[in-house]
């Protein structure tokens, strides 16, 4: 009687950790100022973001848009 003939184990692939997101870079508060002198921002107020999730300072634009001064994510405005 002849045995089966075994396979070979083969090692698992190796464990590769997950990449963190990247973290948001603040602005400089002279680009604030700068910003705020040419008129491309408005004010800025709290509101919530939907890329963190969570209440962060923003740039409020004339056009109803705002922009999270943390992450730069600029959500659309009313118009």
């Amino acid at each position: 009687m002849r045995l089966p003939r075994l396979r070979r184990h083969t090692p698992p692939a190796p464990f590769t950790a997950p990449q963190a997101p990247p973290r948001p870079v603040l602005l400089r508060e002279d680009a604030l100022v700068r910003q705020l002198a040419d008129g491309s921002v408005e004010a800025n107020g709290w509101a919530p973001c939907p890329a963190e999730e969570r209440a962060r300072l923003h740039a409020l634009h004339a056009d109803g848009s705002r922009t999270c001064w943390t992450c730069r994510w600029t959500t659309q405005g009313d118009s």
